[in-house]
């Protein structure tokens, strides 16, 4: 896996395709049309504004990791019946061109641990994330 993606990134940086920052704080860049390096883990790479360690995804995805460690921890999101939950609730808003902006939606949440995934991985390994 290591070796396949050095070929990959000597044939983007030979086309002159360039990573880009993602909103959530890490360094992407398209290998393919369906095929993306992610490079996480620094906290100088800029983020977003409203910050999103919980949130989900409208598509699902594998993931190869080629090293490192994943913490997954999957929440059941709880409605608030009262003044207001401990989570403010954003809703994605596409931009023409660009990615997403991030819209309060005005309501609000609390969640629950569902459980906790510690994916140990390294060259090779994969996980699967089932969308939402």
């Amino acid at each position: 896996m290591i070796e396949m993606t050095r070929l990959y990134l000597k044939r983007l940086k030979d086309e002159g395709i360039k990573p880009r920052v993602h909103g959530n704080g890490f360094i992407q860049l398209d290998i393919t049309k369906e095929t993306r390096l992610h490079i996480w883990g620094h906290r100088a790479i800029p983020r977003q504004r409203t910050p999103t360690p919980i949130h989900d995804h409208v598509f699902g995805f594998t993931s190869h990791v080629i090293v490192g460690r994943i913490i997954n921890i999957n929440y059941d999101m709880v409605p608030f019946s009262g003044s207001g939950g401990y989570f403010r609730i954003f809703e994605p808003v596409i931009r023409e061109g660009e990615d997403t902006i991030l819209e309060y939606s005005h309501e609000t949440c609390d969640v629950e641990v569902a459980h906790v995934d510690t994916m140990m991985v390294g060259d090779n390994d994969m996980y699967v994330m089932q969308p939402y």
